[in-house]
C-alpha cells in the first residue's frame, strides 16, 4: 500500500478546504434548487420561470447593507406615475410577503437536495500530525491520514470504503521509521427494520411530493397576489375620480353661494344660508375624499413596499 507523509496529507487538506468555501456551497445549492424547480414547473405547467430568490442586496457584503442605508433608500422623495404593469412589477420586486413565499419554495426544494445527497457518495478526509518527546529524551513524530467514501443505498443498506495511513518516525537517536496502511470496506444491510427500497426512500419520495405541492401553492399565491394588486390599483383610480367629482361639486356650490351673495337685495337670507351650508358640506366631502385617497395610497405602498412614493397612472 502507498503511504502518505504528514506533509502530503496537510497539503491535501489545505487544498480540500480552500476549494470548498461558503460561496462554493451556495452556488452549488442554488444550482441544485433551480434545476429541481425548473423541472417540476415544466412537468406541471409545460414551461418554467426564471425563479430566483436573489434581491438587489444579495450580491453585497453584509457590512455594506446597513439599516441606515435601507431607511434612506425607502425615504427618498419624489413621485412617479405607474401603469398597471409597472405597479405589478414593483410589487413583485419589493414585497416582503412575495419574497417570503419565494424563500419558502426555495427551502422546500433545498430539503429535497438534502435527501438526494443522502444517497450520493459522501467523501471524507482527516489528517493529524504531532511531535512527542519520550522519557529518555528521544523525539518522535507521528502522522496519520484517513480518506474514504460513504454512501447510503436505496435498499436501506450502506457502503463505506476508507484507507488509513499511519507514519511514525524517530528524529533523534536511531532514525527508525514505521508505516502502515489499512483498507476498510464496510457493507451493511438491514434485514427487518428499515429494509426495502420503499422504506429507505420514503423521506426522498415525500420530499419530491412536497416540492410539487410547494410549486402549486406558490403559483396560486402569485395569482392571488396579482389580483390583490390589480384590485387595489383600480380602487385608487376610482378614489382619484371621486376627488375630481367632489372638487367640481365644491366649485359649483361655491359659485352658487357667491352668486346668491351678490344678489343680496333679491335673495332671502334663508336661501343665502342654505347656499353657504351647501358649500361647506361640499368642501367637507372634498377634503374627506382626499383623505380617503391618501390612506388608500399608503396601504397600497405598504403592500408592495416600493422605494419611492408611487401613484397609479390615471386613465384618460
Amino acid at each position: 500500500m502507498p503511504t502518505f507523509t504528514p506533509f502530503i496529507s496537510a497539503c491535501l487538506a489545505i487544498l480540500f478546504l480552500g476549494g470548498c468555501s461558503t460561496g462554493f456551497y451556495k452556488k452549488r445549492a442554488d444550482k441544485g434548487v433551480y434545476e429541481i424547480l425548473k423541472k417540476v414547473e415544466n412537468d406541471i405547467f409545460g414551461e418554467s420561470s426564471n425563479f430566483s430568490i436573489d434581491t438587489p442586496t444579495s450580491g453585497k457584503k453584509t457590512k455594506d447593507v446597513t439599516a441606515l442605508k435601507l431607511l434612506k433608500s425607502r425615504n427618498k422623495g419624489g413621485k412617479i406615475t405607474l401603469s398597471l404593469d409597472q405597479a405589478l412589477g414593483y410589487a413583485i420586486k419589493n414585497s416582503r410577503e412575495y419574497q417570503s413565499e419565494k424563500e419558502k419554495l426555495y427551502l422546500t426544494a433545498l430539503n429535497l437536495t438534502g435527501e438526494r445527497h443522502n444517497f450520493r457518495p459522501s467523501f471524507f478526509g482527516r489528517t493529524r500530525a504531532e511531535s512527542n518527546r519520550l522519557s529518555d529524551g528521544e523525539r518522535t513524530g507521528t502522522g496519520s491520514t484517513d480518506l474514504g467514501i460513504n454512501q447510503a443505498l436505496r435498499n436501506g443498506g450502506s457502503l463505506g470504503i476508507s484507507i488509513a495511513n499511519d507514519l511514525l518516525r524517530y528524529f533523534t537517536g536511531d532514525p527508525r521509521r514505521s508505516a502502515a496502511s489499512v483498507l476498510n470496506l464496510n457493507v451493511t444491510q438491514p434485514l427487518l427494520r428499515g429494509a426495502g427500497s420503499k422504506i429507505a426512500a420514503e423521506r426522498l419520495t415525500q420530499a419530491n411530493r412536497n416540492v410539487v405541492y410547494a410549486v402549486r401553492d406558490f403559483s396560486h399565491f402569485q395569482n392571488t397576489f396579482s389580483v390583490e394588486i390589480v384590485n387595489d390599483y383600480f380602487d385608487l383610480l376610482q378614489l382619484k375620480n371621486v376627488i375630481f367629482n367632489e372638487y367640481n361639486n365644491y366649485e359649483s356650490r361655491r359659485a352658487n353661494k357667491e352668486y346668491l351673495t351678490a344678489r343680496v337685495d333679491r335673495e332671502s337670507p334663508e336661501a343665502q344660508g342654505d347656499a353657504k351650508q351647501d358649500e361647506l358640506q361640499a368642501k367637507n366631502r372634498y377634503i374627506s375624499s382626499i383623505t380617503s385617497y391618501r390612506n388608500a395610497l399608503d396601504r397600497f405602498q405598504d403592500h408592495p413596499r416600493p422605494p419611492t412614493n408611487h401613484e397609479p397612472a390615471t386613465r384618460r
